[in-house]
Formats: C-alpha cells, structure tokens, sequence
C-alpha cells in the first residue's frame, strides 16, 4: 500500500468521529452600534468653566490696563506739579534782597536803624574749658637710643 498523506490522516480521523445530528443555528439580527451617550452636562459645565476663566483673565488685564493708565496721569501731573514748584521757587529767591527787605521795612512796617543808645554790648568771653596743651614727644634716633644703651651697660 502506498504511504499516505496528511490529508488521509484527517479523512481517517474523521471517519473516526461521532457523528451527531446537525441543528441549526439561528442567526441573530446583528446589532446596532451605539455610540456612548455623551455626558453633556459635563461638556456645558466645562464649557461654562472656560469662559468663567477666560472672562476672569480679560478683566484682569482691563484693571491692570487702566491702573497703568491711571499711574500715567498722575506722574504726568506730579511733574507739572514739580514744575510750578520749581518756577514758585526761582520766583521767591528773586524777590529775597536784602535791600527790598530792608525797604519793605522801613516804608510798610515802620522799622529804623537803632540809636548808638539802644546798642548794648554783652561780654562773651570765658574761660576755655578744654585743655589745649600741646605735649611734644621727643623722638629720639637710632644714634640716640644706641648711645642710651651703651650708656646703661657702662
């Protein structure tokens, strides 16, 4: 007999199968996909969420715009301020002469020279209460504090 095939193999051992009655199987309707329901009170409410915080961030920026704006104005009227300040000053300094003042005095508010007799003269000297001597330190040179020291061991 001649080798046999692999196909023999299977045809044998299904030869060597039960055999059982065959029934049949209903096919079910295949099914519809459905997509997940969306969760749309989740979507508004992160929709909602993101306009809050934009609608936060554009506020911001307009208060921190017109603070800027604000801060403008008020250096520009500082420096018109400092500026009168300036002109008020150079004004004063001009019109401080002595011989205005002392015109001024005499004519408006009756002011004259005092007399010899209304000059009196205070004494204002008194002792120096500070010791200003003067201590003089001899220094001595090299030759002198060699001959000291000779000195001393003679």
């Amino acid at each position: 007999m001649a080798p046999l095939k692999q196909e023999d193999y299977f045809y044998e051992d299904y030869k060597a199968l039960p055999k059982k009655p065959i029934t049949e199987v209903k096919k079910s309707p295949p099914k519809k996909i459905v997509a997940p329901k969306k969760n749309v009170k989740g979507n508004v409410a992160l929709g909602v969420s993101i306009f809050i915080v934009a609608l936060t961030i554009v506020l911001r920026y307009a208060m921190i715009n017109n603070m800027n704006m604000e801060n403008i104005q008020l250096k520009k009227e500082l420096e018109s301020i400092n500026n009168i300040n300036a002109q008020l000053q150079l004004a004063a300094e001009r019109q401080v002469n002595l011989s205005n003042i002392e015109e001024y005095a005499k004519n408006n508010l009756g002011f004259q020279k005092p007399q010899n007799y209304q000059i009196e003269y205070i004494n204002v000297e008194k002792e120096d209460l500070i010791d200003n001597k003067v201590v003089t330190e001899n220094k001595k040179g090299i030759k002198e504090i060699l001959l000291n020291i000779v000195e001393f061991f003679k």
